[in-house]
């Protein structure tokens, strides 16, 4: 990551000058911006012979991809409303998530946002350099693909231009939105969806840009240790700790980094810390009857191995067989030197290895990897987000794929999101005219209609409300 470090000091001053740039092309053209709320609106004709030519030359392509365009449309909204109502479920069913990630549920997609936030862990760098590039390509293909669409049913794209919100870069295509109104519902959600299906289409290219490059910018170094092998005791089971015999009082053994503790069924290590947590949830009165989540004393939290595993006696360990393979060949006993990489950089540590409980032949470390994949719809969304292994440690080659590589996942990531958001149904959205038609449709009644667009909005409404009010009493 010295290269995102490094790159931060240009980024920063790549959008002061993109600010300045802005307000300076606002100014010296202000006659030929028109103002709406707080967006300036810059009309062109740019573009417009392109859409043109593409309405008129592949009107049976499109004729075609309207109808993936209107089902995507519905995939999507379906997977925005669920995704949304999920989400509040799971905020008001589990709480503590606050306490994990800190950050409110409706997040802006603003640069920096993850450092802003705390999601460093969950997303990478997003630069502004990242985010105006993404953001371009987002708008231009969207907002295209709605005037192709407009044209092959016929309509007049009266202009295009560029929105502005200070430095926030958009792009619109404007048709006529009186020809609009007057073409029949299949033709206006046609309309209304070409832009997100373009989006879902450019996602698509661009994942497979995104696994091109990953073989460039990554490879694999080291098998991630994910926990130690852990499990309940009784507390009236234990008869030493720290080597002295255990009376019922715990606070006689609180004075150490790590406690020890031996019961009939052997002997197991639990840091001071974590030990103190579980006793206050326990509780004074019922300490000697409660469990204790205690580890199993072993090599590896003996000598307090935290990181990824990259070598063990001069051999590799890149994958989970490479671990497998190099234990399988030492002894109970063996004395091993392991090379760990953590946050403070590559270090070697000498230890011991033990006998395994279960096979007395087998060397044990004492270690537990992360090879518990995702099912569902996690783990399609871990496999179309990510192709890194959770277990495995991953090392940047070179600078420029790296930096190549987060460029094309952001642009992935926000391809789809504005796809997935834009299908909400709620008026100032794709979505909300699309959903308008849909229940017209099947209704054939306006006043039907309006009840029910009403009811879904106020809907969407109280969602919203009960996602922030459910973050912050949580808090």
């Amino acid at each position: 990551m010295v290269l995102m470090n490094n790159f931060l000091f240009y980024d920063i001053l790549f959008l002061v000058f993109f600010t300045i740039w802005v307000i300076w092309f606002i100014y010296t053209r202000k006659h030929n911006l028109k103002r709406e709320g707080i967006i300036y609106l810059y009309r062109t004709q740019l573009g417009i012979k392109f859409i043109d030519y593409i309405g008129k030359k592949y009107r049976k392509t499109i004729g075609i991809a309207q109808y993936f365009a209107i089902t995507i449309g519905f995939i999507l909204m379906g997977a925005m409303l669920y995704l949304l109502s999920f989400t509040i479920y799971t905020y008001i069913k589990f709480p503590q998530i606050t306490q994990t990630i800190k950050a409110p549920p409706i997040l802006p997609l603003i640069p920096y946002f993850p450092t802003l936030f705390g999601l460093e862990s969950f997303f990478p760098p997003l630069y502004f350099t990242y985010w105006i590039i993404a953001i371009l390509i987002v708008a231009v293909v969207h907002e295209f693909s709605h005037g192709i669409f407009a044209k092959f049913h016929g309509l007049k794209i009266k202009s295009t231009g560029f929105a502005f919100l200070g430095p926030i870069l958009g792009a619109f295509v404007e048709p006529d939105e009186k020809e609009m109104q007057n073409k029949g519902n299949f033709a206006q959600m046609s309309i209304l969806s070409a832009g997100v299906f373009a989006n879902i289409l450019t996602a698509i290219i661009f994942f497979a840009i995104m696994w091109i490059t990953f073989s460039f910018a990554f490879s694999p170094a080291g098998v991630v240790i994910h926990s130690y092998p852990s499990g309940y005791i009784e507390i009236s089971n234990i008869e030493t700790i720290n080597n002295i015999p255990f009376d019922g009082d715990f606070n006689n053994f609180l004075d150490k980094n790590i406690t020890n503790i031996k019961t009939d069924s052997g002997k197991y290590l639990i840091p001071t810390e974590i030990l103190k947590n579980q006793l206050e949830v326990i509780g004074e009165s019922n300490n000697n009857s409660g469990r204790l989540n205690v580890y199993l004393d072993a090599p590896a939290i003996r000598n307090n191995l935290l990181g990824a595993i990259s070598n063990i006696d001069g051999e590799e360990i890149k994958t989970v067989e490479d671990l497998s393979r190099v234990l399988d060949k030492k002894s109970p006993g063996q004395i091993v030197e392991i090379e760990i990489i953590n946050s403070d950089g590559k270090t070697k540590r000498i230890i011991t290895l033990d006998t395994h409980p279960l096979t007395p032949e087998k060397a044990f470390l004492g270690i537990n990897l992360n090879t518990n994949e995702a099912k569902g719809i996690r783990k399609f969304i871990s496999n179309a987000l990510f192709f890194k292994n959770p277990g495995i440690y991953y090392e940047e080659k070179t600078a420029f794929p790296v930096f190549i590589y987060y460029l094309v996942w952001w642009i992935v990531l926000i391809n789809f999101f504005v796809a997935l958001f834009n299908m909400l149904p709620v008026g100032i959205l794709d979505g909300g005219r699309f959903f308008y038609l849909t229940i017209l449709s099947v209704t054939g009644s306006e006043k039907a209609t309006k009840i029910i667009y009403k009811v879904m909005s106020y809907f969407i409404l109280l969602i919203f409300i009960g996602l922030i009010f459910s973050w912050f009493i949580a808090l």
